[in-house]
């Protein structure tokens, strides 16, 4: 039998669970809350670097010889804040990644649409396949002079929507074979 005085009732226990998710709570904020701080003192800013990245692939890929230079149109207070709350889940590498695999992407109605933000969002689980090498990763010489041979053959990019630069059109044609090499289908 259990001591009656040392004993608590359903009511002791819901106000201990509640303060139990209240501390958790405050732990999470004060995790993140430190690791703004570490980001200050570093010099880092994820989120800057991944709305930079994402500018920069919009640029090549859409606006590339505009006159002045035209950037991506980001709404720079819904945005921010999404890339800010995906970095509580994915680290900042694996978010570029994404964002590199969404440019690749030559879905129609992307290309139509200029790669929207908003859609990346909605899509980011797609871009999300681990076991295709990062466009990033080196290309080898001999991977990009296949490349270059196989677009001489076509007369130049032969994919649709055509690629906005030669440099995109062999690293998409040398990511699709290292998809193809691993049974993956990505482009």
């Amino acid at each position: 039998m259990s001591d009656p005085a040392h004993s608590i009732d359903d009511r002791q226990v819901k106000a201990l669970d509640a303060k139990v998710d209240a501390a958790i709570q405050l732990v999470a904020r004060l995790h993140d809350a430190l690791l703004d701080v570490k980001r200050a003192i570093s010099h880092e800013n994820p989120v800057r670097d991944v709305l930079a990245l994402y500018d920069e692939l919009w640029i090549n890929l859409y606006a590339r010889n505009a006159k002045p230079v035209v950037h991506y149109e980001f709404n720079r207070v819904v945005d921010p804040a999404h890339v800010k709350r995906l970095l509580k889940v994915f680290d900042t590498n694996t978010l570029k990644q994404r964002v590199t695999r969404y440019f690749l992407d030559r879905d129609l109605f992307l290309v139509k649409n200029g790669h929207p933000f908003n859609l990346f969002l909605s899509r980011l689980n797609t871009y999300g396949v681990v076991n295709v090498p990062s466009p990033s990763q080196a290309v080898t010489t001999a991977e990009r002079e296949r490349a270059l041979q196989m677009r001489k053959a076509w007369g130049g990019c032969g994919h649709k929507p055509r690629c906005a630069s030669s440099g995109a059109c062999v690293l998409a044609i040398i990511t699709k074979w290292r998809a193809q090499e691993q049974q993956v289908e990505v482009i």
